[in-house]
């Protein structure tokens, strides 16, 4: 933060460190736990961030007169010590919030820490679609209930069409469309890329160059990929995919497409212009790959 570059170690420590109190830092649910549980404790780095965060909500509360403070629950001893430091040093009153964690069935959270976060301006439109159509069966009624203002009889419904066919993952693109709608507007709603999952085959091998370009405009960036020419398909895929051996199980399962077809090897002669390829992993993975 910009705030701290002058700031120095010591004088941070004696000005700031002397507001806070061991026994009450000690007896906070969250380093309590962490200190307590069976993993590797808690860190100096660890111990030390609620005094920062606590002296982030002062110096913002100072220069912007923020009063409120939101974060998830586990941020909850956080943003209380913020509160109590605010008070004794400016003697002022300050809030906090705090909302449920989402967390999948197995209690692990969606957020920065766990990889797994999703970002407004830094996720793509494309990326978010592609994340949320492939959350979890066994978690996609309760981000239903908790994410959308469908009513419950409406929830209950696509439940129901979903667990009749699941393979079909009813709820996730509803909870897709939903969230699309809600974050962009209806107007953007829509997939740009359902004219990629449309292309057949016989279409492909006629469009021109100009066509396979035009395309590449119209779809959302994160739907086309840009390779060195003298890039190996294998290398290609490994963007997309965590090793060679994920990708050869999938070409024996039969799991990707080139060009609208099924293939069990990997050949740079099906690039058409000797430039474009549509490539298919899976149900939902669609990518144009552009040679240049």
């Amino acid at each position: 933060m910009e705030f701290y570059r002058e700031t120095k170690l010591i004088d941070f420590v004696s000005k700031v460190g002397r507001q806070f109190r061991m026994n009450s830092l000690l007896n906070k649910d969250h380093i309590s736990k962490r200190l307590n549980g069976e993993d590797d404790g808690l860190s100096l780095t660890e111990f030390f961030y609620t005094i920062l965060q606590s002296y982030d909500f002062a110096y913002l509360n100072e220069k912007y007169d923020c009063t409120l403070q939101i974060g998830g629950s586990d941020q909850w001893g956080n943003i209380t010590n913020g509160c109590d430091f605010v008070k004794k040093q400016y003697r002022k009153q300050v809030y906090g919030i705090t909302t449920p964690l989402l967390t999948d069935k197995n209690g692990s959270k969606f957020g920065k820490s766990e990889g797994n976060a999703l970002f407004l301006d830094e996720s793509s439109k494309y990326n978010m679609k592609q994340y949320l159509l492939n959350l979890a069966d066994d978690s996609i009624e309760d981000f239903l209930l908790m994410l959308t203002f469908l009513k419950k009889e409406q929830i209950n419904t696509i439940m129901e069409q979903h667990n009749a066919n699941p393979e079909k993952r009813v709820a996730q693109k509803c909870l897709s469309d939903e969230l699309m709608k809600m974050i962009y507007g209806d107007e953007n709603s829509a997939d740009k890329n359902q004219v990629l999952y449309r292309l057949r085959r016989e279409q492909l091998m006629i469009m021109s160059i100009a066509e396979f370009d035009r395309l590449a405009q119209e779809v959302d960036k994160d739907a086309v990929i840009k390779l060195q020419k003298q890039t190996n398909l294998m290398d290609a895929l490994l963007k997309l995919r965590s090793s060679k051996s994920e990708i050869r199980r999938l070409l024996q399962s039969g799991a990707i497409l080139i060009n609208d077809q099924r293939v069990d090897q990997l050949d740079q002669a099906q690039l058409l212009h000797d430039k474009y390829m549509l490539l298919k992993i899976g149900k939902r993975d669609l990518r144009l790959l552009i040679f240049i």
